[in-house]
Formats: structure tokens, C-alpha cells, sequence
């Protein structure tokens, strides 16, 4: 596990809070949940050269929720980067937590216990 002092120049988390920055760009801070890393840094399998991926977990409106909007299941791309966004619906998300199954969606979601981020 990191210490606490080389997290704020660590270059990995300060891609991730880019990517939260621009979640809470495209939908507002108070509906942005989580920004979750996922991929190859989380497993030990990352290259100084390694893209960053995440999954924001964006939470409905009252109006969404009301009106029946379609749940946020959106994949971008940061600018000038190769590095993956998807934006997913805390109901979706939370579809994925109930059927988990780690041997066969490990790269769905990050494992919370072997990883640093």
C-alpha cells in the first residue's frame, strides 16, 4: 500500500482525478459517485506506458427517476489520451456488484483487496 505522502505525486491517481474531473464536468459533482479504477494497474500488469481506464458512477436525478429516463451507460475517451471512461448508472452498477462472478468478469470492476488504487 502507498503511504499517504506519495499519493498526491502519484501518476496514476492524478490520471483518476482527471478522469473524476471530467465526470463531474459532463454531469454535475453531486451526481458523480465514484471514480473507480479498472484495468491492468489494479492486477500489477501495467506499463509505464499503460492507458488508464475508468468507471464513473454517475446517480440519477429526481427527474431521471421520475420520467423514466434511459440509465447513463456511456463509454468515452479522455482528450489527447487513449485513456477509457465509462460512465455507468449507479442502478447498473449495482446490477454488476449482484452478479460478479470473479473468475469470469475480473476486468469488469477492480478488486478492492489487491489493489493499491
Amino acid at each position: 500500500m502507498k503511504g499517504i505522502d506519495n499519493l498526491m505525486n502519484d501518476p496514476i491517481l492524478n490520471r483518476v482525478f482527471a478522469h473524476y474531473e471530467a465526470g463531474v464536468e459532463k454531469f454535475s459533482k453531486d451526481r458523480v459517485v465514484a471514480c473507480l479504477l479498472c484495468g491492468s494497474q489494479n492486477y500489477h500488469l501495467d506499463f509505464a506506458t499503460s492507458d488508464v481506464d475508468t468507471k464513473i458512477i454517475i446517480a440519477p436525478t429526481f427527474t431521471d427517476v421520475a420520467h423514466n429516463k434511459p440509465l447513463v451507460n456511456e463509454v468515452g475517451f479522455m482528450e489527447n489520451s487513449e485513456d477509457q471512461i465509462a460512465y455507468k448508472d449507479i442502478r447498473l452498477f449495482i446490477g454488476e456488484l449482484r452478479k460478479q462472478n470473479v473468475v469470469c468478469h475480473f476486468h469488469r470492476l477492480p478488486d478492492p483487496l489487491y489493489t493499491n488504487y
